[in-house]
């Protein structure tokens, strides 16, 4: 629709220049590292010019460039982006490597590091949407007074329920009006509904922008403080509950590329014959990524017997647990393995 086609004007356009480099990283200012930078200036004038026939402006053009590098005997390459350096002194690819790799893995390896191929990503930064940052003092002093609905509509709200809801022509609105949830916005292409608690404010450039502030349904989940501990039905934003769904199973994920970057094992590597999930206080699933679930039901009776072994109350309580810590257990029994590693 209309919002596509405005994103696709807005986006960047981007153009990438790769090729193949089968050298060893060297200190910044040895011959290897030199030559490593004049193809890159190459790289980088041939997809300049690019975005400069088509129209872009030098000025608007900004570049990044990457080695892709590995340690010698590994198989997996961190692209690394070119560190910043202060003018005329050469960029340290390899403590940039190095910091990357640990983030990435947890740690080190003292070994050559190997350049894979190099790439230049240039970008030409297309024009901007206008903003109203200036333009709000204005329009609290405008204080611009609504035209009279086209007609009122008999609405229903989760909210409030069915209530009379006005609609404007959004070609009767100005910069400067102020339109109170709930309200209604109809033009040529589109309905925009202003739900309860929002305010839609008219910009400057004539479009809409809209406040979302606390709506019904917001205000009634908010906990009770004269009930005290009693526990009732508990109200759940479904926005954050996607939000945080995805975010602990991307976690769990994470876990498990990171197990299969790292590991020397093909079953591993290639099979992926392992389980990688987040638990809760208690031991009870949060979150499990879809490498081989079958492990995952040992597993949480596995922690659950940590979290007893070593809570206030059971035998490990005097050692603890630290941060950091890592807990190899298969016991059948006590502590839920399924099988010997």
């Amino acid at each position: 629709g209309i919002l596509s086609a405005v994103g696709i004007h807005l986006a960047d356009v981007v153009q990438e220049r790769q090729e193949p480099a089968a050298e060893q990283l060297g200190s910044p200012d040895s011959p290897t590292n030199v030559d490593l930078e004049a193809r890159l200036d190459s790289l980088q004038a041939s997809a300049e010019a690019a975005l400069v026939k088509q129209g872009f402006k030098q000025e608007s053009i900004s570049s990044d460039r990457f080695l892709n590098l590995r340690y010698h005997g590994t198989d997996v390459a961190v692209m690394t982006q070119r560190p910043s350096t202060p003018a005329g002194q050469a960029p340290d690819y390899a403590a940039a490597f190095a910091q990357a790799y640990q983030r990435e893995y947890g740690f080190t390896l003292d070994r050559p590091i190997l350049v894979d191929d190099l790439r230049v990503r240039s970008a030409g930064r297309a024009k901007t949407l206008p903003t109203d940052a200036d333009a709000d003092a204005a329009r609290a002093a405008a204080h611009v007074p609504l035209p009279k609905p086209w007609l009122t509509q008999s609405s229903y709200f989760p909210s409030t329920g069915r209530v009379a809801t006005p609609c404007y022509r959004l070609a009767d609105l100005v910069f400067g009006h102020t339109l109170p949830g709930p309200a209604i916005i109809i033009n040529d292409l589109s309905t925009i509904i202003v739900e309860p608690g929002c305010t839609a404010h008219i910009t400057h450039a004539g479009d809409v922008r809209i406040d979302v502030g606390e709506t019904g349904d917001q205000a009634s989940a908010k906990p009770n403080d004269s009930q005290g501990d009693q526990l009732g039905p508990v109200a759940c934003d479904p926005i954050q509950l996607a939000i945080f769904s995805h975010r602990f199973m991307g976690i769990a994920e994470q876990m498990g590329r990171t197990l299969q970057r790292t590991s020397v094992s093909v079953n591993m590597k290639e099979r992926l014959d392992f389980s990688c999930a987040l638990f809760g206080p208690d031991g009870s699933l949060i979150a499990n990524a879809p490498h081989l679930p079958v492990h995952l039901g040992a597993m949480s009776d596995a922690v659950k017997f940590q979290v007893r072994y070593y809570g206030p109350h059971g035998p490990g309580a005097s050692e603890g647990l630290n941060p950091g810590d890592v807990i190899a257990s298969n016991h059948p029994q006590l502590a839920g393995g399924s099988h010997l590693p």
